[in-house]
């Protein structure tokens, strides 16, 4: 199949359409951010790429985040028509994802999970997940010994719920070597806002020996 990249805000109108129904059907609600949020931040830091056929339509979407002034990037969101999955596209959109950081200089790509062994979540929605970790790897993505990672989303109450997750990573430059604790400073910082004296940074580390 033939595909390539394209910056989302270079899409016609039917084909952010349709992107706009991939994302929306490849997440929990609790789990995105409306689309015209993901996809048009406006932040100088983020970039919102789609795969798309020979024909410009739409079969995934990566948005990225560049975490402050490190080399490293968050991956905000990776997904791909529902239609089209176990045809190598999602290995097809990473592939591109991850050449274009590289060559841009990214040297590492940082990313979460949902947690399998999260308490009360059914066998089906377990599997799920564990798939999902396994797609990654891969790719050559690995699980973080970090425990008690959360991350945050707001509620009707204005409240944040905070939602146990895993965090994964990615080598995209041989050799480059990072500490953990950096890592997991940099993710809450600059993807979620929080700086490490917050009670659930300071709790992340503790946990992991950090």
């Amino acid at each position: 199949m033939n595909t390539s990249l394209s910056p989302v805000s270079a899409l016609s109108a039917e084909a952010a359409a349709r992107l706009r129904h991939i994302y929306e059907s490849g997440f929990a609600e609790h789990l995105r951010a409306p689309f015209t949020e993901a996809v048009a931040s406006g932040r100088q830091d983020e970039e919102a790429l789609a795969l798309v056929d020979g024909d410009g339509a739409p079969l995934g979407l990566a948005v990225l985040r560049h975490l402050g002034d490190t080399r490293w990037t968050y991956l905000r969101y990776l997904v791909v028509d529902e239609s089209q999955r176990g045809r190598g596209v999602g290995a097809a959109l990473w592939r591109a994802m991850t050449s274009r950081l590289a060559a841009g200089g990214r040297s590492r790509l940082l990313w979460d999970v949902e947690d399998p062994e999260e308490d009360g979540v059914d066998e089906v929605e377990e599997l799920v997940r564990r798939r999902r970790i396994r797609f990654y790897e891969r790719q050559d993505g690995v699980l973080l010994q970090v425990e008690g990672y959360l991350t945050p989303h707001d509620t009707p109450g204005g409240r944040p719920q905070w939602d146990p997750m895993r965090l994964m990573t990615a080598r995209l430059a041989p050799g480059e070597e990072a500490h953990l604790r950096d890592l997991v400073i940099a993710v809450y910082r600059h993807r979620w806002g929080l700086p490490e004296e917050h009670a659930v940074v300071a709790s992340t580390l503790d946990r992991s020996g950090l």
